[in-house]
């Protein structure tokens, strides 16, 4: 019973979270992006520290942002490259910005403008098959079942809807292991 309820307790606070990128009053406001991830494994840190991982970042730019969107973005994307690593094996992510063309974006993905940060969290888990790539972004889809790794199937939810909020896109690539 009190799993039972634990559980219901996440997916409740997962499910406001998902409403609130929705329906919450957007406010850009210039935000240096270091800072936001520095607060980000902040919060994280006995998560990183925990689970002895390495994290390597590149300088982030300043963008006009929804701060605490972002902030649970990157808190999404990292807590869930902690969750999936790969076990026996130091899990190092990878964090990166480049500023990139109108003519380096997939087809189909353009907004207005000339050129576009790209932002990149990567790292060494445990992996998925590329067939399954824009599945993990709908809600309540798992590639998993809840006893090998907890969750409630909106995290991935939450930072796509946070992106489309940005004007921009979110995709994964990977591969099983």
């Amino acid at each position: 019973i009190n799993a039972a309820s634990k559980r219901m307790q996440n997916l409740i606070t997962s499910l406001l979270n998902y409403s609130l990128t929705s329906t919450a009053q957007i406010t850009y406001t210039p935000t240096d992006l270091n800072q936001v991830l520095k607060e980000v494994m902040n919060n994280l840190r006995e998560m990183i520290e925990d689970n002895a991982v390495t994290i390597e970042v590149s300088t982030l730019p300043a963008l006009a942002v929804i701060p605490h969107q972002l902030n649970q973005l990157f808190y999404n994307l990292i807590s869930n490259a902690i969750k999936y690593r790969k076990r026996g094996t130091t899990a190092v992510i990878k964090i990166s910005a480049a500023l990139i063309q109108v003519s380096e974006l997939p087809s189909g993905q353009i907004f207005p403008g000339d050129a576009y940060w790209r932002i990149s969290i990567a790292d060494n888990g445990i992996g998925f098959e590329q067939q399954y790539a824009d599945r993990i972004f709908e809600l309540f889809q798992r590639l998993h079942p809840r006893v090998e790794y907890e969750g409630t199937g909106i995290g991935l939810a939450i930072c796509k809807k946070i992106v489309q909020n940005h004007q921009g896109f979110i995709k994964a690539t990977g591969e099983k292991n």
